[in-house]
């Protein structure tokens, strides 16, 4: 499209000068010479013509007033032009008067070009006199001049130079040259592109605001309905036309459920219609302290619904999912509550979560709970094993590639776990297997929070939260040079021991029976378990942890043994000649604690708690156990707050 330019002159000669500006351009000029009143009635015709903007010479910009609504660019000559006049003017009189237009934007420093040219010129503004009209304030400064006795008059006025002329007295007028003709066009061109840009972001912003199926109405600050898609329109029933420009207080008695989303108190609140309910959030916007207005955004339930529906489903289907939650980790025992407790409180952290356990002791379960309790709960769940993928395959693995990194990499490329578990949690289990190469990367990853693809050049943020397991002792590992120490100490911040089944065996029932739940709903089979039988297995010490077991009891559902002989048999199998004694030579012989390292006496007193607990209170036991006296025993439960027994 191309641009149309009006022009008003107040000199007849500068149409001359500048209309070949036009020629060959993308853009239209038009014509107009006058001034004051009538250059007002000029710019009335050339809007009416609908130029996208005007250009005006020798005219006082107050003449506009707010009925031109286009954008009007005055020229302003550059001080070489001011120069260029009075040397003309010097060829007329000595004694000169500069002379600029009124409400300018601009001002010369007309006594620093006297002392350049070393001539006598006296400055003077045609600025408004009261009760004056613009004709007669000029007029009585161009008698002044006559009066001061100058000779000349160079004026950048045009009415000033016609009136002079009038009277008979020297005038030279201002001209711009072409320099600062072309650069009011620019000035033009580039407004004008500017107003094509915003003026197509406005359609596109338009589009967005009333193709979205969230509806959506904005208040100003003097709570005027400004704006409302069609679908708030469409929940509330309401025509655009009927409700922007009115105010709330007018709207409310007319239409209920209006007044139900207005007087959201919360952010956020479920509002209810005869038919549907829809989350509504109320928001006043600020500039800094000054309110500018309120945005009420409404959506319906079902569609919350089925889009949460809708994104846990394909996260699902992508397997990066956590399924397991606090309540399906199965264990009662003080010690191992107080576990689950500390991975609770670990979930409420955005910190990296390291979890030391032996193999099969349910490292992912709790990694996978920690993240459901988490604030990224509603992210992705990615897990990946240290060990079992090769340094080359892990670090693609991890970091992703570009198109054509390396040969047999996949057409497109392809994002690496970190990027995919944005927003969500990212385990890493046995990251005391990870190979020292990658180990490097990895610390850089978790100090800068950037990945690059391999083969790529652009860094892409993430935000996630860490989760790392291993069954090694990291120590040693940092001492064998296995393992990077800077690394260890990034990752090692909130650190949790998931205890081996044999530490805490009197959950072994409550375990056990777990299992069987489940596998009978996979199996359509049924296995109840003695309280011999769990006593039984109770002997062994299940380095498999939790994992064996659920073999061990796979195994039993399927071959029918509910005899207790047969599961003695059974475990009698899994352990070494002479391991499952007939006799025991002490309450403690063959068995373990899990204890946190603390101080004596701590440790002390998570010792007594545990045994408090698989004993059930019983205090003649305990002591015996422990080969302390009763009335020492009585003291010290007394100070650890506990009960006599479990039963009071």
């Amino acid at each position: 499209m191309k641009l149309k330019i009006g022009v008003i002159l107040a000199h007849p000669e500068a149409e001359q000068t500048f209309s070949h500006f036009a020629d060959n351009a993308d853009y239209e000029l038009i014509f107009r010479t006058g001034f004051l009143d009538n250059a007002f009635d000029l710019a009335c015709e050339l809007q009416e013509e609908k130029v996208d903007a005007i250009i005006t010479l020798g005219i006082p910009m107050d003449v506009f007033n707010a009925h031109i609504t286009v954008e009007i660019f005055p020229i302003y000559p550059s001080s070489y032009d001011i120069i260029n006049a009075l040397y003309k003017a010097r060829d007329l009189g000595e004694k000169l008067a500069f002379a600029e237009v009124p409400f300018q934007r601009i001002h010369y420093d007309v006594d620093r070009i006297a002392s350049i040219l070393r001539s006598d010129i006296t400055h003077y503004k045609f600025s408004a006199i009261e009760h004056l009209s613009h004709r007669e304030s000029i007029e009585k400064v161009v008698y002044r001049i006559i009066e001061d006795g100058r000779d000349v008059l160079v004026t950048m006025g045009g009415y000033s130079y016609t009136f002079a002329q009038s009277l008979a007295f020297p005038a030279i007028m201002v001209m711009p040259s072409e320099k600062s003709f072309l650069t009011a066009l620019d000035n033009v061109k580039k407004l004008f592109w500017k107003y094509q840009v915003d003026a197509e972001k406005t359609r596109w912003l338009n589009a967005v605001f009333d193709s979205a199926t969230e509806g959506v109405m904005v208040l100003d600050s003097n709570q005027i309905v400004v704006a409302i898609n069609p679908s708030a329109q469409k929940f509330m029933r309401f025509n655009h036309d009927k409700i922007v420009g009115r105010h709330v207080l007018s709207i409310q008695s007319s239409n209920p459920l209006f007044q139900k989303f207005f007087n959201t108190s919360s952010n956020f609140e479920v509002v209810k219609s005869r038919t549907k309910e829809y989350a509504v959030k109320k928001e006043i916007l600020y500039d800094g302290e000054i309110p500018l207005g309120t945005v009420i955004r409404a959506n319906p339930m079902k569609e919350i619904q089925r889009l949460e529906l809708d994104a846990r489903r394909k996260i699902s289907e992508s397997g990066f999912v956590a399924k397991s939650t606090f309540s399906d980790i199965k264990g009662s025992s003080m010690a191992f509550e107080k576990t689950k407790q500390k991975a609770a409180n670990y979930a409420k952290s955005h910190s990296n979560v390291i979890l030391y356990g032996e193999s099969g002791s349910g490292k992912e379960i709790f990694a996978q709970s920690i993240h459901n309790a988490s604030l990224c709960k509603n992210g992705p769940f990615v897990a990946i094993n240290c060990t079992v993928l090769t340094e080359t395959l892990l670090e693609s693995e991890l970091f992703g590639y570009e198109d054509g990194a390396f040969t047999g990499a996949k057409k497109g490329g392809k994002p690496g776990l970190f990027e995919l578990a944005h927003k969500g949690t990212l385990f890493l289990d046995e990251i005391g297997d990870m190979p020292l190469g990658i180990q490097v990367k990895l610390l850089r990853v978790l100090q800068e929070r950037i990945v690059r693809r391999i083969g790529g050049s652009k860094n892409v943020p993430i935000d996630v939260r860490f989760i790392f397991a291993t069954n090694r002792d990291l120590h040693m590992d940092i001492i064998e040079g296995s393992f990077r120490k800077d690394l260890y100490y990034r990752i090692n911040v909130l650190v949790l021991h998931v205890p081996s089944l044999k530490d805490h065996k009197e959950d072994l029932k409550e375990i056990a029976q777990n299992i069987l739940k489940k596998l009978s709903l996979q199996t359509g089979k049924a296995l109840v378990l003695s309280d011999e039988a769990i006593r039984i297995l109770q002997k062994y010490d299940w380095p498999g942890n939790v994992r064996e077991l659920n073999n061990f009891l796979e195994r039993a559902i399927f071959l029918d043994y509910h005899d207790d002989k047969v599961i003695h048999e059974m475990v009698s199998e899994l352990m070494p000649i002479g391991a499952l004694p007939k006799e025991q030579k002490s309450a403690l012989e063959g068995e373990r604690l899990w204890v946190d390292l603390d101080t004596m006496r701590n440790m002390e007193n998570s010792i007594i708690e545990i045994l408090y607990q698989r004993y059930n209170g019983n205090r003649k036991k305990l002591s015996d156990t422990l080969e302390i006296s009763a009335s020492s025993l009585y003291r010290r439960l007394k100070e650890m707050d506990l009960p006599k027994s479990l039963d009071g």
